[in-house]
Parts: structure tokens; sequence; C-alpha cells
């Protein structure tokens, strides 16, 4: 397997050492396994809302386990990532979002990541 994006190493490392720890942080850690079904998970539902390759995807999510799922996600679709601080308010997000023509921004709520379609 030749690797095209950082998505495909979790790919390959989901088969050569599965039970590995591959990402920990926040008090979780996940093993290439989880990690590379969490990423399509992730970009399973970034599909459902019409992300495709090359489009923009906005990411406000505070740095932890499913901020980084996430952009693997987006690397995973060949999208393109659009990072955001999570402290911005609503108004700032939607000005860079706009600005750049983000499909969707992924951002972080207290619970979860929510998202904010833009077409």
């Amino acid at each position: 397997m030749i690797a095209n994006n950082i998505a495909d190493f979790i790919a390959m490392n989901a088969i050569r050492r599965p039970l590995r720890a591959a990402l920990i942080g926040d008090g979780r850690w996940l093993d290439y396994r989880q990690l590379e079904r969490g990423m399509l998970a992730v970009a399973a539902a970034l599909q459902r809302e019409g992300v495709r390759r090359g489009d923009i995807v906005g990411l406000a999510m505070h740095d932890d386990v499913d901020h980084v799922v996430t952009l693997l996600a987006i690397a995973r679709l060949g999208a393109i990532l659009l990072p955001m601080d999570a402290r911005w308010t609503g108004v700032e997000k939607q000005n860079v979002a706009r600005h750049f023509e983000a499909r969707i921004v992924v951002a972080a709520t207290s619970t979860h990541a929510a998202w904010r379609r833009r077409r």
C-alpha cells in the first residue's frame, strides 16, 4: 500500500499494528484500529453532509483526541483543512468560513462536534 496522505498511514498501521497506541490525550488513548474506525466514521459523516475531495472544511475544535480524529477524516476525504480557533465567536467563524468559501465548519460544543453547513 502506497500512502497518499497522512490518513493512509493510519490505515496501514491499523493493519500492521492494530493494538498499538496511536493517539494519547485528554485522559484517553486510541489504538490504531480505534483511530482508523473513528476517522472513517467522521469521514462518512462529513460525506453525508456533502463534503467531497477539494472542499474546504473549517475546523474549530479544542486540542484533543476528537480534533485529531476529525483532522484525519478531512485528510482521508482529500478535503482542505481551514483551521479556526475554537475560542472565536460564532460571527468570527462565520466570517472566516464565508471568506474562504468553506463547505462546512466543524465546531466544538460542550459535549461533541457540531456541523454547520455553508452551502
